[in-house]
């Protein structure tokens, strides 16, 4: 997963991005903790519609070089 990300981030830089953002559910401490350790940050929390369904996300970003 680290590198997966790693690899995300490099290619939006390069294409001359400035920032990243990325969702997860709330619950999914995995993922969101990955994110953190990548140097996301939470930026807010929102619900989404999945198929007619309220899911609980956070929102997450990093600054891009």
């Amino acid at each position: 997963g680290t590198r997966l990300v790693a690899a995300a981030v490099a290619a939006a830089a390069a294409h001359g991005y400035r920032r990243m953002i990325v969702r997860t559910e709330v619950t999914n401490d995995r993922a969101r903790h990955l994110y953190e350790r990548s140097g996301f940050t939470m930026e807010r929390m929102l619900v989404e519609y999945v198929a007619d369904t309220a899911v609980d996300v956070c929102e997450l970003e990093k600054p891009l070089p």
